[in-house]
């Protein structure tokens, strides 16, 4: 049997002014709208900029469970980083991206026949 005790919180926090800003949209690959050509594309434009990362061996082969060479943590992490960056960029360049709202013309829910 589980015991569950509720948490109350109570806060008093002096707010001088409450500033309202603007949704800033941010683009962002849309996997579900990308069709087969984007697809390959993707593949053959993550093959080149994967083909360019250079890959840091003596860090990869060091087979010490209890390894301490700061460089060969250095090394993995950037290793792990220029993927990552390659994975992004590629995706940028050929799968569909998201667009705003106010831009899409599109209302969430609705059809053209309502």
């Amino acid at each position: 049997m589980r015991l569950t005790i509720p948490i109350v919180l109570q806060l008093d926090l002096k707010v001088e002014f409450v500033k309202f800003v603007n949704k800033v949209h941010t683009p962002r690959s849309s996997w579900e709208k990308a069709k087969d050509g984007d697809l390959t594309n993707y593949r053959l434009s993550l093959s080149n900029y994967l083909a360019g990362i250079p890959i840091p061996s003596e860090a990869l082969v060091c087979r010490d469970f209890t390894c301490c060479n700061a460089e060969h943590g250095r090394a993995i992490n950037v290793y792990a980083n220029n993927i990552s960056a390659a994975c992004i960029a590629a995706a940028q360049l050929t799968i569909p991206q998201t667009c705003s709202r106010q831009h899409s013309q599109c209302i969430p829910g609705w059809a053209e026949y309502v």
